[in-house]
């Protein structure tokens, strides 16, 4: 993989994220228009437009993070510089369909029921805003949304949170 980490990132970050790629296989770009990877924490750049042409990937420094940690090069739309993507770089998943999403409350579900668990609408809402869902625990999940403490979900899903480098969050945490 050839990259090339965009003007925008201090110093300090170029050379982390620089070392980290050539560990992994990489390749420093001597040029953006050599690189087939972008690195940049902002949505324009120093070459932006050939992101938007389609010739050029670009990403945040979490996609090297998540590459790393899962061992493969992870897609990089998941990973926008894009202030209006929030959930970028967040893969989440729900660990009980009860979990009160806090984006019910922006978007709710007119056909929503207690006996029918409404998972679509905040999927739609991360999904829309840059971000993954999965349906199950795996090791791509970032953050893992639990209802909380006295149930054996939960005791696993805190066993394995710093293993799975992923976030815990619990209603309480929203409010």
């Amino acid at each position: 993989m050839r990259y090339c980490p965009a003007e925008s990132l201090s110093d300090e970050c170029r050379i982390l994220n620089t070392n980290y790629l050539n560990l992994n296989g990489g390749r420093a770009a001597d040029r953006i228009d050599h690189a087939i990877h972008i690195i940049t924490n902002m949505s324009q750049f120093e070459g932006w437009r050939k992101v938007e042409d389609g010739a050029v990937d670009a990403a945040v420094t979490t996609w090297i993070d998540r590459s790393i940690i899962l061992g493969k090069a992870q897609l990089t739309n998941f990973y926008s510089a894009n202030p209006a993507m929030v959930f970028s770089g967040i893969v989440a998943c729900a660990t009980d369909a009860r979990f009160p999403f806090p984006i019910f409350l922006l978007f709710p579900n007119p056909h929503h029921t207690d006996d029918a668990p409404d998972l679509e609408v905040p999927s739609a809402a991360i999904t829309a805003l840059g971000g993954q869902r999965c349906t199950g625990l795996t090791r791509d999940v970032t953050r893992l949304f639990d209802v909380g403490p006295g149930s054996d979900m939960y005791e696993t899903d805190i066993h394995f949170q710093a293993n799975m480098h992923m976030k815990v969050i619990l209603p309480s945490t929203l409010v």
